[in-house]
């Protein structure tokens, strides 16, 4: 039963033997074509060897029968920076706070401050700013585009003490391009 083949195949990667887990997983995928639970565990092999981008293929694969595994296909192809890819498969996740948070980190892998910086509206309307982190996300990219007041009001909620300080070198860089707009370009 397919049950047996991911409990065997499951207990083979645990204890270290990747090849024969891998190798008995394959067989299981093309004796279950289909079977997302078959196909996540042998992802899950391929990341124990480091083989991201096998891995990814492999959670886009199992995201035809289960939309669930799209966000985590696209955060392989991210962490792979197969960045096009990421973005694709980043379209396809329904849950939009999701969604969100994995396409702002796309945008900034990119260096995509612009686009990043369009997120604001998007991140407040789902309550995702509430997260300091992506606040101050957002407040780097709109001092990266220029819009110093827009990162001013997002650095005046942060309260977390790493990225009050975060916060104040940013300020400083703020004032120094407020002087010299030459220094910023």
């Amino acid at each position: 039963k397919v049950e047996d083949y991911l409990a065997l195949g499951s207990a083979l990667r645990k204890s270290g033997a990747i090849d024969k887990a891998r190798h008995f997983l394959e067989l299981a995928k093309m004796k279950y074509q289909g079977n997302d639970l078959v196909i996540i565990e042998l992802a899950h092999t391929y990341l124990e060897e480091d083989q991201i981008v096998t891995a990814a293929l492999l959670f886009e694969e199992a995201a035809r029968y289960k939309n669930k595994y799209s966000q985590e296909a696209s955060e392989l192809f991210r962490r792979a920076k197969e960045l096009y890819h990421a973005l694709y498969l980043n379209s396809k996740i329904v849950d939009q706070k999701e969604k969100l948070k994995q396409r702002l980190a796309i945008f900034l892998e990119f260096g995509d401050f612009e686009a990043a910086a369009a997120m604001e509206q998007s991140l407040s309307r789902v309550g995702l700013l509430d997260n300091e982190d992506l606040r101050y996300a957002i407040a780097y990219c709109l001092y990266e585009v220029g819009d110093m007041k827009g990162a001013e009001y997002h650095l005046q909620y942060l309260t977390r003490p790493d990225l009050f300080k975060k916060a104040s070198e940013l300020r400083k860089s703020m004032q120094e391009c407020m002087a010299d707009e030459f220094q910023c370009q």
